[in-house]
């Protein structure tokens, strides 16, 4: 039963793999007729932990017509056959976007999300958006999304410096050590969920993002409550002006507060109150 279940999961990343390119070739199509120039999209990566918001940033911008927007599962992923989900060598990536007709490409990277600065680097006209959301709100999303032994299981590999692993790349000695010690197969889930974006915000701090200019923060909640001047700013981010409504009026709000009573170890809820503390003064500095 279980083969079954991976083979039927892979057969359907493979389909939305083969929707995604042809969505993109014929979507490219005008372009190429009226020989628009390659090698000018500006680009922007959406990334962050996991369950903040990212989706809903990238059906917005589907809904631009002018706009190329590359989800987790994509052609720039499609070489990693364990999980379709890490890029391809950058300079690749970064040749496969130069080639783009379309003037703005977007991607949702979310396991690079440590390696920011390298997909800015290696990039050209790139910048990034790191989404963040209330803590408390994400872990139970992320359970119920996928199942209540996933912050365990996320956690595992950074407890154990699996240097392969997106979880634990670069990942400080001091955020290793936490985990360590807070670690255990048996911990409760929603404590195994909270620390785990603990972990994926840190990168946020802990590699210096807040100081450059070419990241900025996007949270959920304003993208939820006013989504037409949050993708505004975020257009003018890019340098780039909002072509107009993109599907606005279908946002509810009914996600926000969720996560409020889940159970969650004081110590650890503490820690994540003071990582969104820190975003949030960060976020409203640029907003």
């Amino acid at each position: 039963m279980a083969d079954r279940a991976l083979v039927s999961g892979r057969l359907r990343i493979l389909a939305r793999l083969r929707r995604s390119q042809l969505a993109h070739v014929w979507a490219e199509l005008p372009l190429m007729l009226e020989r628009a120039p390659a090698d000018r999209a500006s680009v922007l990566f959406v990334v962050g932990c996991q369950r903040s918001g990212t989706t809903l940033m990238t059906e917005f911008f589907d809904a631009d017509p002018l706009a190329k927007v590359y989800p987790e599962h994509s052609s720039l992923s499609a070489g990693d056959h364990a999980s379709r989900l890490r890029l391809a060598p950058l300079e690749r990536v970064a040749a496969s976007l130069r080639r783009s007709r379309f003037p703005r490409i977007v991607l949702k990277p979310l396991v690079e999300s440590q390696r920011t600065l390298e997909l800015l680097d290696a990039v050209e006209r790139s910048h990034a958006l790191w989404m963040f959301r209330d803590w408390r709100d994400v872990a139970r999303s992320n359970l119920a999304r996928f199942g209540q032994r996933n912050g365990v299981r996320n956690l595992r590999f950074v407890a154990e410096r699996c240097k392969e692993d997106w979880r634990s790349e670069a990942v400080s000695d001091e955020v290793a050590r936490v985990v360590a010690d807070e670690f255990d197969e048996e911990m409760a889930p929603f404590d195994a969920a909270a620390l785990f974006w603990w972990v994926r915000n840190e990168h946020y701090f802990s590699q210096a993002f807040n100081c450059d200019s070419r990241i900025m923060l996007c949270r959920y909640e304003d993208l939820v409550s006013d989504p037409a001047a949050e993708m505004s700013r975020i257009y003018a981010f890019m340098g780039e002006q909002m072509p107009g409504d993109l599907g606005f009026s279908r946002v509810s709000k009914g996600s926000l507060g969720l996560g409020r009573e889940i159970d969650v170890s004081p110590h650890i809820a503490e820690r994540c109150d003071e990582m969104q503390g820190r975003l949030l003064n960060t976020y409203r500095g640029e907003a």
